[in-house]
C-alpha cells in the first residue's frame, strides 16, 4: 500500500500452493505472521507449509527454512521442520524468533540454522529455562525495548510469557541510550531507597524507577549503600 492508499499485491495469485518464484509466479498456503527484516525484505510465517519464506520488495520469494512437511527438526535450511508456524519477529541484529505453534516451542534462526530457544513436545504453562520451559500453542511473539520476547497463547486472553532472550531491540526503536544519571527520590518504603533514571530511544524519552536495600549514610554518592539483591530491580514507569 502506498502513503496515497494504493494498493497492490506483491507475491502470490490467491492460490494455495508451495513454490518459490516472482510475483504471481509464487505460492503461499495461509500467511499468518510476518515481520521486517534488517535488509527491508518481508519474513513470512507460511503457516500451511510448515515453512518461514522471504518476500523483497520487487516480489522474489525464496524459502529461509522448512520444506513444506511438517514435522520437528532443528537443522539447516530445507532440513529444518515445522508445525503450523504462526509468528515470527526479527531482532535488531537480524536474528529470527518463530513461535512453532503445534511444536509448543520458540525457535530461533540465525542465517539458516534453526535453533531451539525455548519449549519442549510436552504442552503445559511451567515456567524454566530452554528445554525445562513449557508452552501451549504459543501463537503470537513479540519483541519489547529490553530484548525480551512477551508470548501470548493461541485462545488465552488473560495471560502472556515473558522469555529473557537477550535479544536485540528491533531496528525500529533506534538507538538505545543509556541512562547516565541517577535522579535520587524519597524513601518508598521503610529502609529501601529510590531514584529515576532516564533513558531514551531516538531521543524519545522513558523514565523508570529504581529501588534498592539502604544501609549506611544519606546520599547514594556517599557510597553507603549496600544492595541485598544482586541487582537493582525495577518496579515502574514513569
Amino acid at each position: 500500500m502506498t502513503p496515497g492508499g494504493a494498493v497492490r499485491t506483491l507475491a502470490g495469485s490467491g492460490q494455495a500452493g508451495f513454490a518459490d518464484g516472482q510475483g504471481p509466479a509464487a505460492r503461499f498456503n495461509e500467511l499468518v505472521g510476518l515481520s521486517l527484516d534488517t535488509d527491508g525484505s518481508l519474513l513470512v510465517a507460511d503457516f500451511g507449509n510448515h515453512a518461514i519464506r522471504r518476500v523483497t520488495m520487487a516480489g522474489t520469494v525464496s524459502t529461509v527454512v522448512g520444506n513444506g512437511k511438517l514435522g520437528f527438526a532443528d537443522g539447516s535450511g530445507a532440513a529444518a521442520r515445522f508445525f503450523f508456524p504462526s509468528d515470527i519477529v526479527v531482532d535488531g541484529e537480524g536474528t529470527i524468533v518463530v513461535a512453532d505453534r503445534d511444536n509448543h516451542r520458540l525457535h530461533k534462526i540465525v542465517g539458516d540454522q534453526v535453533t531451539t530457544l525455548a519449549g519442549s513436545s510436552e504442552a503445559g504453562t511451567a515456567d524454566g529455562t530452554g528445554a525445562g520451559a513449557r508452552f501451549e500453542c504459543p501463537y503470537r511473539v513479540a519483541l519489547d525495548e529490553r530484548g525480551r520476547l512477551l508470548v501470548a497463547k493461541e485462545g488465552k486472553v488473560d495471560t502472556l510469557r515473558v522469555v529473557e532472550a537477550s535479544q536485540a531491540p528491533p531496528l525500529w526503536m533506534g538507538p538505545w541510550r543509556r541512562p547516565q544519571q541517577c535522579y535520587p527520590m524519597r524513601p518508598c518504603y521503610k529502609r529501601w531507597r529510590c531514584c529515576a533514571t532516564m533513558a531514551s530511544w531516538w531521543g524519545v524519552a522513558s523514565w523508570r524507577t529504581w529501588c534498592w536495600w539502604w544501609r549506611g549514610r544519606d546520599s547514594p554518592r556517599a557510597g553507603g549503600a549496600k544492595r541485598v539483591l544482586p541487582r537493582a530491580v525495577p518496579v515502574g514507569h514513569a
